[in-house]
Formats: structure tokens, sequence, C-alpha cells
């Protein structure tokens, strides 16, 4: 059951107008039994746990309902921070500097190296490397090849980086016309 306001308050009060004397009464308590916390968790681990599985879908939405409302509010609040951020996550994922980026996109003009037109929605270009050289999704930044957007970026993905099987689709596509 939730406490009032005027409860807490008179909680709150009351702490800060006894701190020594509840001070030292936590200090008695500790030196008389200084395996409390330690006996309390062992005692009761086996029911927080039962109790977290029996109620695990509850409190996994409690927490990301918490989450995105965070995350939200404090994303909105700090634009230039969580560009920052991702700039920096990114840089270091394909073995940047956050310069070597910007001068990438300055050469570049701001724009997709294939396609020529910056990338949807203001998102930043994503760093295309080599695949042969460092398989998987993160690169030692001798590989990295340039900035494209989302959609190029994506589609070299599909075409696993092959060049011939590019040409095919290509003249496909001319086929088609």
């Amino acid at each position: 059951m939730a406490n009032s306001a005027s409860q807490l308050a008179s909680q709150r009060k009351y702490r800060e107008s006894h701190r020594a004397e509840l001070k030292e009464r936590e200090r008695v308590r500790r030196e008389s039994h200084p395996t409390y916390m330690r006996d309390y968790y062992a005692a009761n681990r086996a029911r927080w746990v039962a109790y977290r599985e029996s109620h695990r879908d509850e409190i996994n939405a409690a927490q990301r309902r918490r989450k995105a409302t965070y995350d939200a509010t404090w994303k909105a609040e700090h634009p230039d921070l969580v560009s920052a951020h991702l700039k920096r996550r990114r840089c270091r994922k394909y073995g940047l500097a956050p310069e070597q980026y910007d001068e990438m996109l300055t050469v570049q003009s701001g724009v997709c190296a294939v396609c020529r037109r910056p990338n949807t929605e203001g998102r930043e270009l994503g760093v295309d490397h080599d695949h042969a050289c460092c398989p998987g999704q993160r690169s030692c930044g001798r590989c990295v090849r340039g900035l494209l957007c989302d959609a190029c970026n994506w589609g070299l993905g599909l075409f696993n980086d092959e060049p011939l099987r590019m040409l095919a689709a290509v003249a496909y596509l001319g086929g088609a016309q």
C-alpha cells in the first residue's frame, strides 16, 4: 500500500530530526550482528527468485514502460548528447576517430558515396567496410570504404558485396525497361 504524501513528509521530517540517534542505532545493530545483511539475503533469495519467476511478465512490462518513458524524455531534452554518443559509438565500432568520420563526410559533401543523396530523416550516414577483411559488424578501420545512406548500405549487404550479382541485377533492370 502506498504512503500518502503527508505520511512520507512526516517520516522524512522524523529521520532528519533524529539523524544522529538513527545512525547510532544502525551502528550498534551492525556491530552486534555483522553478517545480518548476508544472512538476510541468503534466507530470502529463494523467495525473491520465486516471486520474480511468477511475476516475470508484469515486472518486465513495468521496466520497459519506465525505460521507454525515461529514455524518450532524456533523448528529447539532450539531442546533442545523443547525436555525439551515437557518432562515438559508430566510430569505435568501425575503428575510426570522430575526426576521420567528419573528414570522410566532408570529402563526400555530406551525401551517400553511391547514390549521392543525404540519408533519410536526418540520420547520419552509415560506415561501409569490406566484409572480406573484417567479417561481421566490426571493422579494423583499414577496410572502411565510405559513408552510405541506409538504403545503399542495406542493398550492398543484401548482395553480399558481390559485384557480379550487382551487375546481373543492373542488367536485369536494364532489360526490363
